[in-house]
């Protein structure tokens, strides 16, 4: 529900692996993709979970790519923000990386 409430409509969101979600967003440069890391970012970290337990804090770290001239498929692009999630991960989580 967050990330729906955080893209725009033409933005595909789908499952990329156990716990990771890939978001690509046409027609959006570099600056406008780590913008919506960005605010993903705060919304999801904002907002705890309510559980039976309580409150949980959740908080997601993000790899940003943007196509460029040498990529021929979607898989590079994946890959390429792949990398930059673990990027985001070993700087201790809960940031974006590009």
């Amino acid at each position: 529900l967050r990330i729906r409430e955080t893209v725009r409509t033409l933005d595909i969101v789908g499952r990329y692996g156990g716990e990771e979600i890939s978001i690509v967003a046409p027609e959006t440069s570099l600056e406008g993709a780590l913008q919506l890391a960005e605010r993903l970012r705060c919304n999801v970290a904002s907002t705890p979970i309510e559980t039976s337990a309580g409150a949980l804090r959740v908080t997601v770290s993000v790899g940003v790519a943007a196509l460029s001239p040498e990529m021929s498929r979607l898989e590079q692009l994946l890959h390429a923000a792949d990398r930059k999630l673990y990027e985001a991960k070993e700087r201790g989580r809960n940031c974006v990386c590009a």
